[in-house]
């Protein structure tokens, strides 16, 4: 279970740090509308966003774009910087959709295999005690059980205690 939420979590930071560095902050700058899912949330009722861009060269060659983003009280006109509020909650957002998507891949990786055992048990061929041993002599048994622990296919500890069953049924 701790496995599961730490996947989660770690998802989620993931998904929370994309939304933001990736959306908001770097493509939020070149294609401005990308904060107006923040508008609900950091604007109030007869209030909206408006979003300047501002694109600018320090050298020959490069372009640059940042964004100021404003709250405008549609009352009295007063402008208010909110920016950050709004990179910081578009990002937020961005970044639930995108832990929504990792979502699946995370639990997809989380399943244990249904029959026990560890996750790579089923690229295990099962061992030699497992099938069940045709009727004979106790001696053929035996050989047969040997046989199998001189070939590594069984462990001492099953020779001993498959061994121990056969002479049991003696």
């Amino acid at each position: 279970m701790k496995n599961v939420i730490g996947k989660c979590l770690f998802g989620c930071g993931m998904g929370f740090f994309c939304g933001y560095v990736i959306i908001a902050v770097g493509l939020g700058s070149v294609c401005p509308s990308l904060y107006k899912v923040a508008s609900p949330i950091v604007c109030g009722d007869n209030q909206s966003l408006e979003v300047v861009q501002h694109r600018y060269s320090w050298r020959p060659g490069t372009a640059m774009w940042t964004a100021a983003v404003y709250r405008v009280d549609r009352a009295t006109g007063n402008k208010e910087d909110r920016t950050s509020l709004v990179k910081l909650v578009s990002g937020a957002i961005y970044g639930l959709g995108i832990f929504a998507l990792l979502l699946p891949w995370i639990c997809r990786k989380t399943v244990r295999p249904a029959a026990g055992g560890s996750p790579g048990a089923h690229d295990v061929e099962p061992s030699a005690t497992t099938e069940s041993t045709p009727a004979g002599s106790i001696d053929e048994k035996l050989a047969k059980l040997r046989q199998l622990h001189e070939d590594n296919l069984i462990t001492t500890a099953e020779y001993e205690q498959k061994k121990a069953e056969i002479l049991k049924g003696i």
